[in-house]
């Protein structure tokens, strides 16, 4: 008997002193363990700014990336029968009518029997644009088909208005996994040890004018996964999960500023007007292209006639 307890004490005292070892382990970082120079994808990590996260963190914001609340990270939803229907009355009189199937927008300009003064809510766009991408085929443009590519589906589109410019926030949804394998290869024997999610939200942040034409020009100003601009963590993954798709970050951020640009562009132009009577024709002499046209959540256009 004595023999057996002593024998528990010692499994006893082996596993503690495992748990303990464990756990300083995991509290190191990958530069204490001189793999900084360990390659993830496209870049070391170094480059992906973690040598200095200890191997917890790393481990901790990896699992959180796949386990955001949508509601959590998109502020401005989209009700797809909603914006339908929003779509469909804008639509009335132009080329689009009676159709499902926007991807046309970014091809050619939606024409109009006469010219017309629209407002587009930015839900509206949000509708439209993934509306576009996921109908993207061989003849959209490059930015499209790169945002189809990359498994994107946009969430949310919120239009802002500063004194010098607009400002768009847009929440995509990035199905991850269709990359499971890719992102395996790209983290190597780290992929053993760390969750693989299957989703995320990117958040992307831009400023836009409006130039002669009336058509946005848009500059992007951040892009983060899940709304969370401060963890390294979610920085690096978004980095090796751009690569991926064969892009960088700030590659596929611009594209998709591009993407609304055209999508905006073709729709109308971005300005004000006076209407004739009680319609919404327009009437030529007084239209205005400009930041007149952009109010918070809302954009208003001057149509294409025929």
């Amino acid at each position: 008997m004595k023999f057996l307890i002593k024998f528990l004490i010692s499994i006893v005292v082996i596993l503690v002193i495992l748990a303990i070892a464990f756990v300083v382990l995991i509290h190191l970082t990958p530069r204490q363990y001189h793999l900084e120079n360990v390659k993830l994808g496209e870049k070391t990590i170094e480059e992906l700014g973690l040598a200095d996260t200890k191997i917890i963190d790393i481990y901790k914001g990896i699992k959180g990336i796949g386990k955001a609340k949508e509601s959590d990270v998109v502020h401005n939803p989209v009700d797809k029968q909603e914006e339908k229907v929003k779509a469909d009355d804008n639509f009335e009189g132009s080329t689009l009518d009676n159709t499902d199937d926007y991807s046309s927008v970014v091809k050619e300009p939606v024409l109009y029997d006469v010219q017309r003064l629209v407002s587009y809510d930015d839900t509206t766009i949000a509708y439209i644009l993934d509306n576009i991408i996921q109908h993207a085929d061989a003849d959209s443009t490059s930015e499209v088909k790169a945002l189809k590519d990359a498994k994107l589906s946009v969430k949310e589109v919120t239009v802002g208005k500063l004194e010098a410019n607009g400002t768009l926030r847009v929440v995509s949804y990035m199905d991850l996994s269709s990359f499971t394998d890719q992102i395996k290869d790209a983290l190597g024997a780290a992929a053993n040890i760390l969750p693989i999610p299957k989703q995320a939200y990117l958040v992307s942040d831009f400023n836009f004018t409006i130039n002669a034409t009336g058509k946005l020009a848009t500059t992007p100003t951040g892009i983060c996964v899940n709304g969370n601009n401060d963890d390294p963590v979610s920085k690096a993954i978004l980095e090796v999960f751009a690569n991926m798709t064969g892009q960088d970050v700030d590659e596929l951020n611009g594209k998709l500023g591009e993407a609304i640009s055209q999508v905006v562009g073709n729709l109308g132009m971005v300005g004000t007007a006076e209407t004739v009577g009680s319609t919404n024709v327009v009437n030529p002499l007084t239209i205005n292209i400009g930041l007149g046209g952009v109010a918070e959540h809302k954009l208003t256009l001057i149509t294409y006639g025929l």
